[in-house]
């Protein structure tokens, strides 16, 4: 007499099924035991800050003519050019110059208008490549905010 022939796909079954409730459960594992801070300790805070980037950035839109950096070739300068009607005396600000390739080259300066509502800056003062400007200024007990990118040659 023959034998019964015994199929083996049932065992094959449980085993796949074990394998994949064993990867299931290390993803598990794995993903519990990992430290999580998506949340800040002082995230209303953060909030409030962020509200007031938001407030700064729609003044600034708002503005009639806003503020712009521009390169002169010629010259070799990064001339800042500010609308005359905030050139007031009250005038207050920062300039950070950023560089995304090289943080040891980033900077922040004063702003300081002359009596043309400029501010120029030597071209030597900054490596060729690619920069963001970002200004902050109050005016008038207004804050407003302007960022701007530049490739310096």
């Amino acid at each position: 007499m023959m034998a019964a022939k015994k199929t083996k796909w049932p065992l094959g079954l449980a085993f796949v099924i074990a394998a994949f409730m064993l990867t299931i459960l290390t993803a598990v594992i794995f993903s519990l035991t990992q430290k999580v801070e998506l949340v800040e300790t002082d995230y209303y805070q953060q909030e409030i800050i962020y509200e007031q980037q938001i407030a700064r950035l729609e003044r600034t839109r708002e503005l009639a003519v806003k503020p712009i950096f521009a390169f002169d070739r010629t010259t070799k300068t990064l001339v800042l050019t500010f609308p005359a009607e905030y050139g007031s005396p009250n005038l207050q600000g920062e300039i950070k110059f950023f560089r995304p390739s090289d943080s040891a080259l980033d900077r922040a300066v004063p702003l300081r208008l002359d009596a043309k509502h400029q501010q120029t800056f030597t071209g030597s003062q900054f490596d060729r490549g690619f920069w963001k400007i970002k200004m902050h200024w109050i005016a008038d007990s207004l804050e407003y905010y302007h960022e701007q990118s530049m490739t310096f040659p």
